[in-house]
């Protein structure tokens, strides 16, 4: 079970995130890289539009996809649920906004980590006016 996070915004607060990160990265045989950026693109984004820990896996989703890696978002629910005792959604839509994922509000620094204009448009394609099926993203019950 994880540890209780510190004080938001304190010093602790980021290390503690970062950590975090790092273990997920690990248990994902990830290299420095994609840890690295993630933890950047984490701290441009965090208070903005999720809760830190899920944020957090988002932003390792998006690097590790972005940097060629195969990795699943079931796959990375099924790790959540075995480091930390609960299942993260990965990149849920949001209704209340505009931009109905808050990747979309950050392409732009994404796209200097990750230059790639194709594999941005391949990570992107299913969200192009169109809602990904529910059935997706969860676990099949055996």
């Amino acid at each position: 079970m994880k540890p209780k996070p510190p004080k938001a915004g304190s010093k602790e607060w980021y290390a503690y995130y970062s950590a975090r990160i790092d273990e997920l990265a690990f248990c994902m045989d990830l290299q420095f890289i994609e840890a690295s950026n993630a933890k950047d693109l984490w701290e441009e984004a965090v208070g903005k539009h999720r809760s830190p820990l899920p944020l957090a896996v988002d932003c390792l989703y998006i690097c590790a996809k972005l940097s060629g890696n195969r990795v699943s978002i079931k796959a990375m629910k099924r790790l959540t649920k075995e480091l930390w005792g609960k299942t993260i959604t990965i990149l849920p839509l949001d209704k209340r906004r505009d931009e109905k994922r808050w990747v979309w509000s950050f392409q732009s620094f994404i796209m200097e980590m990750y230059p790639d204009q194709i594999a941005w448009d391949d990570f992107t394609e299913a969200w192009i006016d169109k809602v990904v099926d529910e059935s997706y993203f969860k676990e099949d019950e055996e």
